[in-house]
């Protein structure tokens, strides 16, 4: 192959997040790709799994079938991580195979041909699943994988954190919130603020640190 012509190839090839490749003992031969993989993280604070119509779930559906169809990779795979308390990864992966899919060229999404066919295999990871049972694991591990999750997946300096962000941290690693239903949370945090007006004149969580163990202390002795 001249070398204006493996250049236009390199091109035409659609670069997936991974490719396992092989390379010729004739370094002039362009790559032979062999697997392709799309990579695909969810945020550990949203607690649902995709809407796989969505245009980021699409351009890679598209980029993996194309790439197939074409027959530039002998293998494609799909990897995505996310967290849902209710769906299990089987019924996640049947949806993705249930999904349909916009593909082609279309002066908007709408007027798009689409396409159900996948040529790639799909692998997807709930947080909330045991991986030794396969089950949906309960309220307080539930808590315990989002707070290590949020806390591992970013930094940040300063003062740069989010308000709610750092409310949810704080809910997420106080035990008693794990351990109690939506209508015991309400109880405490009602109990909470009823303490912290009447002896600080402000809510809980508008308290210190100090004030906030001495309000805590407060509650539990009734």
């Amino acid at each position: 192959m001249e070398n204006k012509e493996w250049k236009m190839a390199a091109l035409r090839f659609i670069m997936p997040d991974i490719v396992i490749s092989k390379r010729s003992s004739n370094k002039t031969e362009p790559l032979n790709h062999l697997i392709a993989f799309e990579l695909k993280t969810q945020s550990p604070g949203v607690g649902s799994s995709p809407q796989f119509n969505s245009e980021k779930f699409e351009l890679d559906f598209r980029k993996l079938n194309r790439l197939m169809k074409a027959e530039k990779i002998k293998h494609a795979y799909y990897f995505l991580v996310y967290s849902d308390k209710q769906e299990t990864e089987e019924e996640t992966e049947e949806e993705i195979e249930k999904c349909s899919f916009s593909y082609g060229k279309a002066r908007s999404k709408n007027m798009a041909s689409k396409a159900r066919l996948k040529r790639f295999k799909s692998f997807v990871f709930n947080r909330y699943v045991n991986p030794r049972t396969k089950k949906i694991v309960d309220d307080y591990k539930r808590a315990e994988i989002q707070s290590e999750g949020m806390v591992d997946r970013r930094t940040y300096y300063g003062n740069t954190e989010s308000t709610s962000r750092v409310k949810t941290l704080e809910r997420l690693s106080n035990p008693e919130f794990r351990n109690v239903g939506a209508g015991g949370k309400a109880g405490i945090t009602r109990k909470r603020n009823e303490i912290a007006k009447r002896r600080y004149g402000c809510k809980y969580e508008e308290l210190s640190k100090t004030k906030k163990i001495r309000v805590d202390k407060i509650r539990k002795r009734g």
